[in-house]
């Protein structure tokens, strides 16, 4: 590699994390709105909708814990 690509490699590692947890954050948003304005119809409904919640979450916590690692290797 050269000194040019190793260098923008950081850059482009932050960029596509920054990038990957917007698009964590508006889904997050889209179920949340959805709960509250509709609700669920169900309770096996609102699981499924939590539960993506969840999920989300966890994978926002995971890409800052990495992102974290990664900045303290730098």
């Amino acid at each position: 590699m050269t000194g040019v690509q190793t260098c923008a490699l950081p850059i482009l590692i932050y960029q596509f994390a920054e990038h990957l947890r917007k698009k964590i954050k508006d889904e997050a948003e889209l179920v949340e709105r959805s709960l509250v304005t509709s609700g669920a119809k169900s309770f096996d409904e609102y699981r499924h909708m939590t539960g993506i919640l969840h999920g989300l979450a966890l994978a926002e916590r995971e890409l800052e814990s990495l992102m974290d690692a990664f900045s303290k290797e730098q």
